[in-house]
């Protein structure tokens, strides 16, 4: 992969991780694209986490960086239980 192409996609899902709450969802506090008035149907606004826990995998998989694995597990968890 292109240097400039990994430094994109580690930016990327740094921000998928920072966006992270303790429990594992997405911190409002944090991610601006989970707040009204952007989020107005409560039913929906998860429903970005199995596409979040995918990228983090695919790049945990990538670099075999412990903490995109780590994050994309706890999207993973919160997004089922």
């Amino acid at each position: 992969m292109q240097q400039q192409v990994l430094d994109n996609v580690r930016a990327l899902c740094n921000k998928f991780i920072l966006w992270q709450a303790p429990a594992g969802g997405i911190n409002i506090e944090t991610c601006a694209y989970h707040r009204p008035p952007l989020m107005r149907k409560n039913y929906v606004w998860q429903q970005d986490l199995p596409w979040l826990a995918r990228a983090l995998y695919a790049f945990f998989d990538y670099t075999g960086e412990l903490q995109y694995k780590a994050a994309a597990d706890r999207f993973a968890i919160y997004f089922i239980v």
